[in-house]
């Protein structure tokens, strides 16, 4: 049986052991029990519906396109 964590100053103690992997995956399961499942779920299915939308704008020639090369530079144009 795993001992039992009990003050905050432990699982610090807990987490400062653990790899940087293993950090992330607590640190999602965190926000997952912060968030609720529900919630996520929502918005997952918006984000569905969002790029099924974006896929039909492109391949229906509604959406104007730009190759990779071309956007990134904008963007680090965007960030300077």
């Amino acid at each position: 049986m795993m001992n039992m964590i009990t003050t905050y100053g432990e699982i610090e103690k807990a987490i400062s052991r653990l790899d940087d992997h293993e950090k992330a995956v607590l640190a999602h399961a965190i926000l997952k029990d912060l968030d609720g499942d529900d919630d996520n779920a929502d918005v997952e299915a918006l984000w569905i519906e969002e790029s099924e939308k974006r896929l039909d704008a492109y391949l229906d020639g509604e959406l104007q396109t730009t190759e990779g090369d071309e956007a990134m530079a904008r963007l680090r144009n965007s960030l300077k």
